[in-house]
């Protein structure tokens, strides 16, 4: 998967332009100081030579967790196509923004960053990419992480509007059909981060997306905003098929997968050879209540929590189930029940 090429063609222009070796300095210094201090509620970037180090080495990454996780997540609401109005919360530079514009016909969108070198970049690149509409509509090939069915197509460039705002400000959010809060809540002291993300469903309209990195600590964060939104009335919608206790239990950890296609200044920038990087992440999406129960598809089965191990006429998965996790064998003798578990992926829903 990979960043839409008039995106990803913005970024290499400002990447040819500007300073190599400081901006390797700078994205060494982000990855140390993302490492180590996250969590502590500092500020972690201020200048533009780091905003766009941050954007060349981690919104490839985010934009494509993020798409994945919203494709899953949108499968499961009958509504969707409703989804007019997306409100990004910690925006950074946009990743999450150009992710929602492939997947939804989105007609006003409100980033919300605190870091003025962030917002800056996140709109010009928006505009060097010459609108937004060019590099939603532009398609790629899909992973099979991805969904094509929950994505429509834009019927024009969305109006788009950056907000200076510290998320830490506990002031209500604008409202919005869908709020995408995408690597974000993690950067929040403990104490803040459960009153954030209350404030983060009450400005949901629809559908409340958070993604987190695919880390034990990621996913305990996820399970405890999970127990305390699910109090105040939103409901589960995706990964989990059903919203009883989480069943997963011990040192194991709920998170997906995405493959990430780098590009030659990406492998600089990392220090890294190979061209592509594997981005685990886990994700939490919520539907704020009351709704009605013919806007909400509960999956008629079971989320795939690991990758398939394919055998000599058989496919074994491990599922999240209402029953809880389980393995389940499919054989060829079950005919398109084989069929179908031999293409589905790690966060595929499959009907058992």
């Amino acid at each position: 998967m990979e960043l839409p090429r008039a995106l990803s063609m913005a970024l290499e222009s400002r990447a040819q332009s500007a300073d190599r070796a400081r901006l390797i300095m700078a994205a060494r210094e982000l990855s140390e100081r993302y490492r180590t201090r996250t969590g502590t509620g500092e500020r972690l970037l201020t200048r533009d030579d780091e905003a766009l180090a941050y954007a060349l080495t981690r919104m490839p990454a985010t934009h494509c967790a993020v798409r994945a996780a919203l494709s899953w997540a949108l499968e499961c609401l009958a509504d969707r196509r409703d989804i007019h109005t997306l409100l990004d919360a910690g925006a950074g530079t946009g990743a999450a923004v150009w992710a929602a514009m492939e997947a939804l016909n989105l007609g006003e969108i409100t980033c919300l960053e605190r870091e003025a070198a962030m917002r800056r970049l996140g709109e010009e690149l928006m505009r060097e990419a010459k609108g937004a509409d060019n590099g939603a509509s532009a398609h790629h090939e899909h992973s099979c992480a991805q969904n094509p069915s929950a994505m429509t197509a834009l019927s024009g460039p969305p109006a788009i509007t950056w907000l200076a705002r510290d998320l830490t400000d506990a002031a209500p959010l604008p409202r919005a059909d869908l709020v995408i809060a995408s690597y974000v809540l993690g950067e929040q002291t403990d104490a803040l981060r459960l009153s954030l993300a209350r404030r983060l469903l009450a400005a949901a309209d629809k559908l409340l997306l958070i993604v987190e990195p695919g880390t034990p600590d990621g996913w305990a964060r996820l399970m405890a905003l999970r127990r305390e939104l699910s109090a105040r009335g939103g409901r589960v919608v995706a990964p989990c098929p059903h919203e009883q206790s989480c069943p997963i239990a011990g040192e194991d950890w709920c998170h997906f997968s995405v493959r990430v296609a780098r590009t030659k200044t990406h492998r600089q920038l990392k220090g890294a050879d190979a061209p592509y990087e594997d981005e685990k992440f886990c994700y939490l999406a919520l539907a704020r209540a009351p709704i009605t129960p013919e806007s909400l598809l509960a999956p008629a089965g079971a989320r795939v929590l690991r990758h398939p191990y394919i055998g000599g006429g058989f496919v074994r998965l491990r599922l999240c189930t209402a029953r809880g996790i389980i393995d389940e064998t499919i054989t060829k003798k079950q005919g398109k029940a084989y069929k179908r578990a031999r293409k589905v992926c790690c966060g595929d829903v499959l009907s058992i």
